[in-house]
């Protein structure tokens, strides 16, 4: 008998960058820059669902193509974290 206990859904960072419709690479930098919270598990990320989902929530209408070209802390300021 299989007991199923209600786990949190972990999503790989191929599986967030399909999510949010850009690259591993942009991931990497919204990890970097405090924008999404990852744990690293081996050698791969992992994205807890729920809070991907509340990233984008908060932050529907706002473009995150620029925020390389900011510093850390105004990142931070600008967007929800």
């Amino acid at each position: 008998m299989v007991i199923q206990a209600n786990l949190p859904v972990l999503l790989t960072q191929s599986e967030v960058a399909e999510y949010l419709h850009c690259s591993e690479h942009h991931v990497t930098h919204l990890r970097q820059y405090g924008i999404l919270k990852g744990t690293r598990y081996g050698k791969r990320w992992m994205y807890l669902a729920e809070d991907i989902n509340k990233f984008v929530m908060a932050n529907i209408g706002k473009d995150f193509q620029c925020f390389m070209d900011m510093t850390p802390e105004s990142v931070c300021e600008e967007y929800s974290v």
